[in-house]
């Protein structure tokens, strides 16, 4: 449990599809996005880092899709997701769940 904490206090993580004027995401903190995952079940959570390297060596957000940015899955699977939930975007550092983000965004 301490692990599954720690990851969403070392991880910068993007909501998107969310409703209201500019853009469909904003940033949130590892405390909300903890509070958000514990109390919405239809809270939809897609890792976009890689696999091997990342999502796997260093541990995710349990029952967390995994479409990693850098090798072009989410790109071509990011039409599977739903568009009218939340979703929750992960990565290390907030860079590629951004660009996750942006792509959702313009699509």
């Amino acid at each position: 449990m301490k692990r599954f904490v720690f990851i969403f206090f070392t991880i910068i993580l993007v909501v998107g599809l969310l409703h209201g004027k500019g853009h469909a995401y904003k940033i949130i903190s590892g405390p909300d996005a903890y509070e958000m995952y514990q109390n919405n079940e239809e809270l939809i959570v897609v890792d976009v880092r890689e696999k091997i390297s990342e999502y796997c060596l260093y541990g995710h957000i349990p029952c967390a899709l995994n479409y990693p940015w850098r090798s072009g899955v989410f790109a071509k699977e990011y039409h599977n997701l739903p568009t009218d939930a939340a979703i929750l975007l992960v990565c290390r550092s907030g860079g590629r769940s951004g660009d996750a983000a942006r792509l959702l965004d313009r699509n």
